[in-house]
């Protein structure tokens, strides 16, 4: 049995070769940008380097440090923010980079708890602010396995940001301090504040 489909079956023809032909366009059009990359690598114009970070670009997001960390609540201020400037997030083989740099989960002498640091060289180590909790929240894609799998009671602190809050009156009172963290509840993440 034959079924004709009309012009509208032809129109909806016309537009898959259409769709097809604009991918290809595309398709090719990136193509041409490799080969003409390539060709400045060749000629020395561009780096290697900036070649693999054009192909590899998609897999990054860039997030800025330097911006104003989202506070615990609207009371406390900021008395510190380590970290300035764009920088990309990527996670490779199951470990979070941010700007090629290798992010571990280490003990906080100060905090006393486990914190997510960056590694900067030869195992010194710089700790994240909020403004990286605050992505990963967002985008918990990018959070490696064997940080999901944390026992319920652990809890991640942002040691790169704290906050602190005047509790009393003009005549008295004192100074509380805070940093934000991440914590899973039965599978689901949860961002809070911690008095230290």
């Amino acid at each position: 049995m034959t079924i004709n489909l009309g012009s509208s079956g032809q129109t909806k023809k016309k537009g898959k070769i259409m769709k097809t032909m604009k991918i290809e366009a595309e398709t090719a059009k990136l193509a041409g940008l490799q080969i003409d990359l390539l060709q400045k690598v060749r000629t020395g114009k561009i780096s290697l380097k900036q070649f693999e970070d054009f192909l590899n670009s998609d897999s990054k997001i860039k997030i800025n440090l330097g911006k104003p960390p989202l506070r615990p609540f609207e009371e406390c201020v900021t008395t510190n923010h380590t970290g300035t400037g764009l920088v990309s997030v990527e996670l490779k083989a199951g470990i979070l980079y941010i700007d090629d740099k290798k992010v571990v989960l280490q003990r906080s002498d100060e905090f006393k708890t486990l914190e997510l640091a960056l590694v900067i060289v030869q195992g010194k180590t710089m700790s994240l602010n909020s403004n990286v909790l605050d992505f990963l929240y967002k985008n918990q894609d990018f959070i490696p396995k064997i940080l999901k799998d944390l026992d319920d009671e652990v809890r991640l602190h942002f040691c790169g940001s704290t906050f602190s809050y005047w509790s009393g009156t003009s005549i008295g009172g004192q100074h509380r301090y805070y940093i934000r963290t991440l914590h899973w509840f039965e599978g689901t993440l949860f961002k809070d504040h911690i008095q230290f």
